[in-house]
């Protein structure tokens, strides 16, 4: 097991640029005002309002840095647990030939599995995850609990994903959990309590508990019962696929404006990808909007990663009869793993 840090050269990228830009420019009109209204030399409450100003634009700097530097941490390439009989629990990576750790997803910009991702964040050019979950926290805090105060709700979502020790992710897995009919309810494996799941990640060394590969669990729960449930999701949104050949081809533009004004005004408000596909192609769809649809091409070789993302409607028509190799899916009823 790695955990690889990120670069300097994550700096170079239009929203590290723009979030500098932004404090810089905030920081430095707050200096001025300062020293224009209540200068830090003339009195004593003036100089201690500089010195704490400056003190927390020098804590929102450094955790800015050091989450965008210590990244999320990285599951290394072709990793396996050491126990083989583990390997049927989990997720295997393609692109990073290996199996995904308890709680790792992959991500398509970083191109690497994320120990215990959250999300992807422009602003630091890396993602949010195991290693720089607190650091990106105390980010937010310093800096929009002092300049905006009143925007301080854009950081308490991130609060949230600590409190309950479950990250975004995670929430939409549970949430599908709930649709699913079952004798038994699924129970998050990872919630300790919001003072044990604070103690995990809210440090001051901003350095979190664990190697970022295997967690503390509650009573009655083990290390793949995540893993298990999210393996089980994936199956059955296979059985709801249904596959479209395409009749119109689409270059994956983010506005295909030859695709008309309906499609323009239809499109996914999303940062997933769009799909490159051409007439004859086959896809699965998983995912349906009014003029648009999410699937998984089909017509590429057996070991490479297939593209997903989102193509529009009237590039395509359902397959159906005995073309079709996905049957209306049946009812399901979850079996608990023993």
């Amino acid at each position: 097991m790695t955990t690889t840090f990120g670069t300097w050269r994550q700096l170079l990228h239009w929203g590290p640029l723009l979030a500098l830009f932004v404090i810089t420019v905030i920081s430095t009109t707050t200096i001025n005002c300062i020293l224009m209204y209540w200068p830090p030399l003339l009195s004593i409450g003036g100089f201690m309002h500089m010195s704490v100003f400056m003190g927390w634009n020098l804590l929102t700097l450094s955790n800015f840095f050091l989450g965008l530097y210590d990244g999320p941490g990285f599951v290394k390439f072709g990793w396996k647990p050491a126990d083989k009989n583990a390997e049927r629990y989990l997720q295997y990576c393609k692109v990073c030939e290996g199996y995904k750790a308890p709680r790792s997803h992959h991500c398509r910009k970083c191109q690497r599995c994320v120990m215990k991702m959250d999300h992807h964040c422009p602003w630091i050019n890396t993602c949010v995850g195991h290693r720089n979950h607190a650091r990106f926290i105390y980010f937010l805090l310093f800096w929009l609990g002092y300049n905006n105060y009143r925007h301080l709700s854009l950081s308490r979502s991130q609060l949230k994903t600590v409190l309950y020790n479950k990250t975004g992710i995670e929430t939409w897995i549970c949430e599908k959990a709930e649709h699913f009919e079952d004798e038994k309810p699924f129970v998050f494996p990872y919630d300790l309590g919001w003072r044990g799941n604070a103690k995990l990640v809210l440090r001051w060394n901003g350095r979190p508990v664990g190697d970022g590969i295997w967690w503390p669990v509650r009573d009655g729960c083990n290390q793949y019962t995540l893993t298990a449930e999210q393996k089980y999701q994936k199956e059955e949104k296979r059985t709801r696929a249904v596959k479209y050949t395409i009749v119109e081809s689409y270059g994956g533009a983010l506005l295909p404006v030859s695709k008309g004004c309906r499609v323009l005004c239809g499109i996914p408000y999303s940062d997933e990808p769009r799909i490159r596909l051409e007439t004859g192609d086959e896809v699965r769809v998983t995912r349906w909007k009014r003029h648009w649809m999410y699937g998984e091409q089909v017509t590429q070789p057996p070991m490479s990663v297939p593209p997903r993302g989102w193509f529009p409607r009237r590039c395509a028509v359902e397959l159906i009869n005995g073309d079709c190799d996905f049957p209306p899916p049946p009812k399901v009823v979850k079996k608990k793993q023993n």
